[in-house]
């Protein structure tokens, strides 16, 4: 399928997406689209001399690729996952392949063993963050196999992730081991939504625990009046009031998680004011689409996916389909892969990372599960969506 035809599919998919409620339904075409996007990928990133993805597509068999970095192989991750609780067969074994190449990624050295940004790199800095991603698509994937090896790794990233918290500015995970000069939100919140999945998982409290106290520590550092989290605080106090859709959407996610386990209405209502301060904030309201890099924005998505089933309008998955057909129809390059944001048309400086396709790839199977599961027409380890009484 090439750009042209790419970009008629959109066009129907739009169509169908302006059905939804009335004689439509937009599963078969996401389904089709998402198979599209994992094709393009497994065919201009998959390595079979790496066993694993390349950062960017392979020009040449004469070029030696090169791994990608650990943040991409996270999104990844998290697009085969949802596609393998969709169609197991088709994608479980490349799944497992991808995690068994992630142990590559292993770097045991100092007091907590974590996984480096690249394999082999032993004197580079390690990410807190990238960990905690790593550690929500494990918690994510190991339902599907219930390999305990799968668990280790979730485990082991949230184990290194959660050693980037001390006293410094009253608590705080920071986002570098060594460069420890700020604590950061993308450090925290997907830290602390890592522990309680993991707590869910295994009845660990002292993952819970630890959860609760991040999130406390985030709360109070890193969110402005309207609902939304900035970036970071250095070690000096200064606060960087940048505002990213992950950062706010994963405490979306811990508002939701802690619903879940204790049943307090309050955090469901502050999930609920963070999602449509989100909305506010980052939808356009003309096109619909995300206006943040899509590296960022499918976490947007997941977020408001967590928040709408446990809602009974459905308001939220209209959103989240009307910001992905944006970004199937306007966000490709020349050469079919997807730029850097979810809003705007390629710059020429652009490169086809593998993390912008995964986004994308991870956005559409979400949707493609998310609904299927809620209409009852695929297998999903999703319970039934909660319904008002």
């Amino acid at each position: 399928m090439d750009i042209s035809q790419l970009r008629v599919f959109a066009s129907v998919l739009l169509i169908a997406l302006t059905q939804m409620g009335t004689a439509g339904s937009p599963l078969p075409l996401l389904l089709a689209q998402g198979e599209q996007d994992l094709r393009l990928i497994d065919k201009a990133y998959w390595s079979q001399a790496l066993g694993s993805y390349s950062e960017e597509p392979q020009r040449s068999p004469w070029e030696p690729p090169s791994m990608a970095y650990c943040w991409d192989v996270g999104a990844q991750i998290s697009a085969l996952t949802a596609a393998s609780h969709v169609k197991p067969k088709e994608y479980l074994p490349r799944l497992s392949q991808l995690v068994t190449a992630t142990q590559r990624y292993l770097d045991s050295r100092g007091p907590v063993a974590g996984l480096g940004v690249l394999p082999d790199l032993k004197d580079s800095d390690r990410f807190y963050d990238d960990n905690a991603w790593i550690a929500i698509a494990m918690a994510d994937a190991y339902p599907l196999t219930r390999n305990p090896e799968w668990l280790a790794l979730a485990k082991t990233s949230l184990d290194f992730a959660l050693s980037g918290e001390d006293s410094q500015l009253g608590g705080g995970v920071f986002w570098r081991e060594n460069e420890r000069k700020t604590k950061n939100t993308c450090s925290n919140a997907p830290t602390a939504v890592a522990a309680l999945r993991y707590f869910q998982i295994t009845g660990e409290r002292a993952y819970f625990d630890r959860a609760q106290r991040i999130l406390a520590w985030t709360r109070q550092t890193l969110q402005d009046k309207d609902g939304l989290y900035f970036d970071s605080v250095s070690l000096e106090g200064k606060v960087d009031k940048t505002k990213w859709t992950y950062n706010t959407a994963l405490m979306i996610e811990a508002d939701v998680l802690m619903f879940e386990i204790t049943k307090n209405p309050f955090r469901l209502v502050e999930a609920n004011r963070l999602a449509l301060a989100a909305q506010r904030h980052w939808i356009d309201p003309k096109t619909g689409a995300i206006k943040d890099d899509g590296s960022f924005a499918h976490l947007l998505c997941d977020a408001w996916w967590m928040l709408d089933h446990h809602q009974s309008d459905s308001r939220w998955s209209k959103v989240i389909l009307r910001a992905v057909h944006y970004a199937q129809t306007n966000t490709r390059r020349s050469d079919g892969f997807f730029g850097k944001r979810w809003d705007e048309k390629p710059a020429r400086d652009d490169k086809p990372i593998l993390l912008n396709q995964a986004s994308v790839a991870r956005a559409v199977w979400q949707a493609v599960r998310m609904l299927g599961s809620e209409k009852g027409l695929l297998a999903s380890s999703i319970p039934p969506k909660q319904t008002k009484k």
